[in-house]
């Protein structure tokens, strides 16, 4: 479902020079690139909760898989703050879930009802929320694991 966007959320600074966790950081702005488009896009008679549901959905999907894979490779490397880090996603985790259970209502919205203004504007909150969360996270507390990852990653390859 990934759209061309007029918005690139993606900046250039949140490269960690970690090949799979740069390409799943990517990914996931474009996804998050999708909901600013459908943001965008609210008053049009053609936008409708489902198409809500679906990006929301497959953000969900998409950050439990990346925190998966990343918890994965910090315990491969033995990263000594893994347990900070998983902290970190388990917050994120539990704000979206309580925002689109809470405010949104995600399970009591009409699928083919137009999105009301109430929920443009909560979506519209959200997602300042995930981007602001995910650029400041990568910058602050991804960046820290990097060093540790790639010394590791040398020791683990010459055995």
């Amino acid at each position: 479902m990934i759209l061309e966007t007029p918005e690139n959320l993606w900046k250039p600074e949140y490269l960690l020079d970690v090949e799979s966790m740069d390409i799943q950081h990517k990914h996931f702005f474009q996804i998050l690139d999708v909901l600013s488009k459908l943001c965008s896009l609210i008053n049009k008679d053609n936008i409708k909760n489902h198409h809500l549901i679906t990006v929301l959905s497959e953000i969900r999907t998409y950050v439990l898989k990346h925190f998966h894979d990343e918890e994965t490779m910090l315990q491969k490397y033995k990263y000594p703050d893994l347990l900070d880090q998983c902290h970190e996603h388990d917050k994120f985790m539990k704000y979206m879930i309580d925002y689109t259970n809470e405010k949104i209502q995600i399970y009591t919205i009409k699928r083919d009802d137009a999105i009301s203004s109430d929920t443009a504007a909560l979506m519209a909150d959200l997602h300042g929320y995930i981007a602001g969360w995910w650029g400041e996270h990568i910058l602050k507390k991804d960046a820290m694991y990097v060093d540790h990852v790639k010394k590791h990653k040398k020791v683990l390859s010459c055995k």
